[in-house]
């Protein structure tokens, strides 16, 4: 009866340790994506800009042509 109990504890630990396995490669493959995303030049070089309009935010990249030109003329103010 023991041996039987050792066995699954064995067969139990056997799969925990393939489980770890499985999870340490998806986490050096996640890894390695980030890396490469980090080195990604577009990425590094973009930056979203929202535009706060009639109680609305809004992403600057999507403004028609005038709405562009109007927010491009505006006042800033630096409030710090």
């Amino acid at each position: 009866m023991n041996d039987e109990y050792f066995n699954k504890a064995i067969d139990v630990k056997a799969l925990q340790m393939k489980e770890l396995k499985t999870l340490e490669a998806k986490r050096n493959e996640l890894k390695e994506k980030i890396k490469n995303i980090n080195n990604d030049p577009l990425i590094q070089n973009s930056a979203s800009v929202y535009a706060r309009i009639s109680g609305y935010v809004r992403s600057v990249n999507l403004f028609n042509t005038g709405k562009a030109q109007e927010f491009k003329e505006r006042k800033t103010y630096n409030l710090m």
